[in-house]
């Protein structure tokens, strides 16, 4: 009985801790870890658990699912624990310019190769396009084509032309740029 207890507080304290490096308080993230283990009681989200689970914070294309997925999934083992879901929460409802940026780059790298090609990037803008014109018609044509859009982004970020984006480069070309996080609807 006093091992169960001992384990409680052990279990408590690194919730506590989990707070640090994120932009929650200790009982913010006390209730993440409630919501997060209802949802997750093996202590971890896999991908067809995460979509439920997206489903609840309005993501309900699969895409979209995917892609959060992967920026959640920092270590890449087909899984979020627990530390990787208070990490991505805090980055997309307080992350500073610069996480969000990151946060954006992880969700568009779908390759998961830690850059984004030219090609990758205009398969997602057109899927994101279409399921912005099914959203709002008069927004998506005031973007214009995807084509134009990946077209800007790599002509502002590429600096050395080689067709791929890496994490630095666009982070840079977010913070300095904002609106290129905007124009990809992304936060």
């Amino acid at each position: 009985m006093g091992n169960k207890s001992s384990n409680a507080a052990v279990q408590k304290e690194l919730i506590d801790d989990f707070h640090q490096g994120t932009h929650y308080n200790k009982i913010e993230v006390r209730q993440l870890y409630k919501q997060f283990s209802g949802e997750a009681p093996t202590g971890v989200l896999s991908k067809a658990e995460f979509a439920g689970l997206s489903q609840s914070m309005g993501i309900h294309d699969p895409l979209v699912t995917e892609m959060v997925f992967n920026a959640f999934d920092r270590n890449k083992d087909g899984s979020i624990d627990f530390a990787e879901f208070v990490q991505g929460m805090s980055i997309m409802t307080r992350g500073t310019k610069e996480e969000k940026a990151e946060f954006a780059f992880h969700m568009l790298d779908m390759e998961r190769q830690g850059s984004i090609s030219k090609e990758g990037l205009l398969k997602i803008v057109t899927h994101l396009f279409q399921l912005m014109v099914d959203i709002d018609t008069m927004k998506a044509e005031e973007c214009g084509p995807p084509e134009r859009l990946v077209d800007t982004l790599f002509a502002e970020v590429d600096v050395d032309n080689d067709g791929y984006l890496t994490v630095d480069d666009y982070k840079a070309a977010a913070v300095k740029n904002p609106r290129i996080l905007q124009a990809l609807a992304m936060f």
